[in-house]
């Protein structure tokens, strides 16, 4: 069993509003390739990506407009400051 590791960066990621309980709804930072993809149904927010058990934000309460007074999520917002963050491992079996 081998494990990589996927230093993302701010240009990979792109702020969405989160019409959600669980999360707040607030705007976090989602994967743009995730959100380009249809067939992902859940998201992994960037505040999430290093959580044992992430909060999963289901494809259907992202919305592209945010509202004039929706909040940026404060751990995706110190994440953006870093310009960095890495994933959960990825893990290949042979």
């Amino acid at each position: 069993m081998t494990a990589a590791v996927i230093a993302m960066t701010d240009e990979d990621y792109e702020p969405c509003y989160c019409a959600d309980r669980i999360l707040g709804g607030q705007v976090h930072d989602l994967l743009k390739g995730d959100v380009a993809d249809d067939t992902i149904l859940w998201f992994i927010p960037r505040c999430q990506e290093g959580a044992a058990e992430p909060r999963l934000v289901p494809r259907m309460n992202v919305r592209a407009d945010v509202p004039p007074r929706a909040s940026t999520c404060d751990a995706c917002a110190s994440l953006r400051r870093r310009d960095r963050i890495v994933r959960v491992p990825l893990v290949w079996r042979r």
